[in-house]
């Protein structure tokens, strides 16, 4: 028979394990204008709304962490700026990431080889409608961003990045076919455990 201090300590750490994992949240944006809406999740059985005047929306850690693009950015062209925000289901925490002058087109989860988790963001202007990248930590901040620039690849803890010219950027947000004038690669353990910059 297991003495009963070893039972407690088996029993808390299979406590900790359970309380650990949630259910992948259910988010849904209810229309509020045009072309944003009020974000809604559903989250331990329960709904709630945690922002309006969102874009759009984006789940990484099998559903269990949120972010979403919301209008507080930083100005830019026509004051279209947005913001990158994160909601988490175990923590039961919101918190803005970071805020940008541009518009937020899409969001990928990025791991560095010794595991720091970052966010790849690819957006866009209103004016030139040129494509910027930038790199946010996962607790908050640019770690990296360089503009007329798209993604090309996330691979064994490094990103490349094809950089285009300004006059060769067609408008739209197809940039799949301008010609790259050179393509630059980061390590992502470099970027997100360093000072915040712009190159």
């Amino acid at each position: 028979m297991k003495p009963i201090t070893a039972i407690l300590a088996t029993v808390a750490v299979l406590s900790i394990a359970t309380a650990g994992r949630t259910e992948p949240l259910k988010p849904h944006l209810t229309p509020a204008g045009q072309i944003y809406g009020e974000l809604k999740v559903t989250d331990s059985g329960a709904e709630k709304t945690l922002a309006d005047h969102v874009w759009k929306f984006w789940q990484t850690d099998g559903g269990r962490t949120l972010l979403w693009a919301g209008s507080d950015g930083a100005g830019g062209y026509e004051n279209e700026g947005q913001s990158l925000w994160r909601y988490n289901s175990l923590t039961k925490r919101k918190r803005m990431l970071a805020a940008f002058v541009y518009t937020i087109h899409s969001v990928r989860e990025a791991r560095s080889r010794s595991g720091k988790r970052g966010f790849v963001l690819t957006m866009f202007d209103g004016g030139l409608g040129a494509p910027h990248l930038a790199v946010v930590r996962d607790g908050g901040g640019v770690a990296w961003q360089k503009s007329v620039a798209r993604l090309a690849a996330i691979r064994n803890g490094r990103i490349a990045v094809a950089v285009m010219h300004t006059r060769d950027i067609p408008g739209t947000d197809d940039t799949s076919q301008v010609p790259v004038l050179r393509m630059i690669y980061r390590d992502l353990d470099a970027l997100l455990g360093g000072v915040s910059r712009v190159r």
